[in-house]
């Protein structure tokens, strides 16, 4: 935005010096409240729900790519795509997205229309593969989109209501559902995907999802109802956790998916009540 700004402002000759010297004053006035404006995601305090929505905005990301992977694992099934597009809908009807103040960033949009294209892009249905460019970009833009989320959220990790940790954990057990499924999907020695960085593995994100639940059970503002239904998870999550450990040696994506959307839901429905 600056480099346009100099070469507009630039006078074209001696005379209109005057004239470039406001152009110039203006270009960097324009620039200034860009800037600001950009950084106010930052500045502005999030309310619980708004905090909630980035919650459930992570998710969806999560979701969605979790679907594209399986799109890929059953070779372009229709129900898969559908349930991707219902995924797809519900992200973009965020009201983070939708009802976003006039004095926050404005550079969601670009990034979140980014990659609901890339998460559509998938070509298992028409060309029979998944290109590996189409993999690499779209979780390209999902790493971007996720990271702004990160940061408009940061100021608020002190924040340990009951219903946001909850969102949290669903989150998390989405994120491992999605790096589980793409693993199984598009194997990196057989794409040529490159792996994620150290740390950002299966398992290091199980074993978190193990100390949250750990967490959240030892709450002691629980219901009774609600201590039941998290024993439920964590049950399910018990059965599961071990093939998410030792993710390089099993490969049950539909098993780990199904029990992901389990959890998922148990999870949900208890930060509804």
């Amino acid at each position: 935005m600056a480099a346009k700004c100099v070469k507009y402002c630039t006078p074209d000759n001696k005379n209109n010096k005057l004239k470039g010297s406001i152009m110039r004053h203006s270009c960097s006035a324009v620039l200034f409240v860009f800037l600001l404006f950009s950084s106010s995601l930052k500045a502005v305090p999030l309310s619980a729900d708004q905090k909630e929505q980035v919650y459930r905005a992570q998710l969806d990301i999560y979701r969605a790519a979790t679907h594209f992977h399986l799109y890929t694992l059953l070779e372009g099934d229709r129900q898969t795509r559908e349930q991707l597009d219902i995924v797809v809908n519900q992200l973009q009807g965020n009201p983070l997205f939708t009802e976003t103040p006039e004095d926050q960033d404005a550079s969601f949009e670009a990034v979140l229309s980014r990659y609901i294209t890339l998460i559509q892009s998938n070509e298992i249905a028409s060309e029979g593969y998944t290109s590996v460019y189409t993999i690499n970009d779209m979780e390209s833009a999902q790493t971007e989109l996720l990271e702004m989320l990160e940061k408009l959220a940061a100021s608020e990790e002190s924040d340990h209501a009951l219903k946001l940790a909850l969102l949290k954990s669903a989150v998390q057990m989405e994120k491992i559902s999605t790096r589980y499924t793409r693993l199984a999907a598009h194997w990196n020695g057989r794409t040529g995907i490159l792996p994620y960085p150290e740390g950002d593995t299966v398992d290091i994100h199980a074993q978190r999802l193990t100390e949250q639940l750990d967490t959240l059970l030892s709450r002691n503002d629980l219901s009774v109802s609600l201590s039941e239904r998290l024993s439920k998870v964590e049950k399910k999550w018990r059965f599961i956790a071990p093939k998410l450990m030792d993710y390089q040696n099993q490969t049950v994506p539909y098993l780990v998916s199904r029990y992901s959307e389990s959890i998922v839901g148990q999870l949900m429905q208890a930060a509804g009540e």
